[in-house]
């Protein structure tokens, strides 16, 4: 049951690229959004195919950590037009620095980067909170359901809250003695969350092209 979860998963990505390919209007942090859908199929692939030949893949997650964390701050900032752009600029390049040494110093490459995704997950809520922040400021959208950067967001602040959890305990889940019923259990929540982020966006790029 777990391993058809986790299948489901992966290859939810599927639906969101399909429509980006199928439906070519443009809209609000659609380059954005492009990169990030391509950035999910390419390391989801990879994700998939080193576990199936029984790789050793954790130095992958540092990798993923940086590329979500850049491409999505893009994607972001891209719809927010910030007032104080330099200043969270500032901010994500001193996060990309950490990244970058963070394999280095304290997270070495061969172990769960926990706390990297767990601060990465912290940051980009912040960022999303930006974004409803704006709209709640401006007023001007009467039928927020109708915006498909709306649901994009919406989707990825729910994938980054619900598996914000599971990164904060996942040295201790997976360092200790604990049954493999636990852990499946544990990263179900990153599975579910994982599908419902790209069912959300499947249907903003639907929205937008109606």
């Amino acid at each position: 049951m777990f391993k058809i979860f986790a299948l489901a998963s992966t290859f939810s990505i599927v639906i969101p690229a399909i429509m980006l390919l199928r439906f070519k209007k443009r809209f609000d942090g659609y380059v954005g959004l492009c990169l990030f859908v391509g950035n999910s199929v390419f390391f989801e692939a990879i994700g998939l195919i080193t576990s199936r030949l029984g790789i050793h893949n954790l130095p992958m997650f540092h990798a993923y950590t940086l590329v979500e964390f850049c491409i999505v701050s893009y994607f972001l900032f891209s719809i927010i037009n910030l007032k104080e752009e330099q200043a969270f600029l500032f901010v994500s390049l001193l996060f990309i620095i950490y990244l970058i040494i963070n394999p280095f110093v304290w997270e070495p490459l061969n172990t769960y980067n926990s706390i990297s995704r767990s601060l990465e997950s912290i940051l980009l809520i912040g960022y999303s909170s930006l974004y409803f922040y704006k709209i709640y400021q401006e007023e001007k959208i009467e039928q927020l359901e109708k915006q498909p950067e709306f649901w994009c967001v919406a989707g990825i602040v729910i994938y980054l809250a619900m598996g914000l959890f599971t990164h904060l305990l996942a040295d201790f889940i997976l360092n200790a003695d604990t049954e493999i019923e636990t852990l499946m259990t544990s990263y179900s929540f990153v599975h579910a969350s994982n599908i419902i982020k790209n069912l959300m966006i499947a249907t903003g790029i639907w929205i937008a092209n109606r």
